[in-house]
């Protein structure tokens, strides 16, 4: 009887060490992974996509990330932004609307901006500062307008001293009017107050392509305005 019973245990033992917590072991590994791999998903998702998944999955979550502000009232949010520029970027041939590590950029070619060496406004590009200026002021972002040109020398009889100083201009000129036509060049909210607008002039240091053609230094030449992610801290 006792000989019974240890073969039964010695049957038991063989058949608890047939490999199988392999599977559950295996299983494991695979979800943690999965689980890891989700979590780097998470750390570098893009902002813009995250709005929206925000937004389709908890509309009031997202209503709650608009801000808001004194001047305007209740502010868009960046993906928001994003659908109303490209609407207007439409109807202006050689624009683009992008999405970048720094925020929302709506790149504007040259030729439709300003005449040649000069930093006067054209007067298409004021009826498209028109079209802009509700995305700005609904708007809780910074925004940075940057101006670049091509590699072509200044001549010395412009008031220029360089390119650098050319790009500033052109930049500088698009805020002062965007002010004139109303925008406020302080955003005001319930987290402080901080400036909506930054001039960058690079010049020709950041083309786009190679100044070896006169169609691709007319590429080069260009106006970026950038809805930035964050406020100032």
């Amino acid at each position: 009887m006792n000989g019974q019973h240890y073969k039964k245990q010695l049957g038991s033992d063989k058949s608890t060490n047939d490999g199988s917590w392999l599977i559950t072991y295996a299983d494991t590994m695979t979800l943690l992974m999965t689980f890891f791999i989700a979590l780097f998903a998470m750390s570098s998702i893009d902002s813009v996509k995250y709005e929206q998944m925000v937004e389709a999955f908890n509309p009031e979550a997202a209503e709650k990330g608009r801000g808001f502000s004194e001047d305007y009232g209740t502010l868009k949010t960046l993906s928001e932004t994003r659908s109303g520029l490209e609407k207007i970027a439409e109807d202006i041939e050689g624009s683009t609307v992008t999405t970048t590590p720094e925020g929302v950029k709506f790149t504007l070619p040259n030729e439709i901006l300003f005449r040649s060496a000069s930093s006067d406004l054209t007067p298409k590009f004021i009826d498209i500062l028109h079209e802009i200026l509700p995305e700005i002021r609904q708007s809780g972002s910074p925004i940075a307008v940057v101006g670049h040109t091509d590699n072509t020398p200044v001549s010395d009889n412009l008031a220029w001293s360089s390119n650098y100083d050319l790009s500033g201009a052109r930049a500088t000129r698009v805020i002062e009017h965007l002010l004139y036509m109303g925008a406020t060049p302080i955003v005001r909210s319930p987290a402080g107050n901080f400036p909506r607008f930054q001039v960058r002039g690079f010049g020709e240091y950041f083309p786009v392509t190679d100044n070896n053609s006169q169609g691709n230094r007319a590429k080069n030449r260009r106006i970026e305005m950038i809805w930035l992610r964050n406020e100032p801290k």
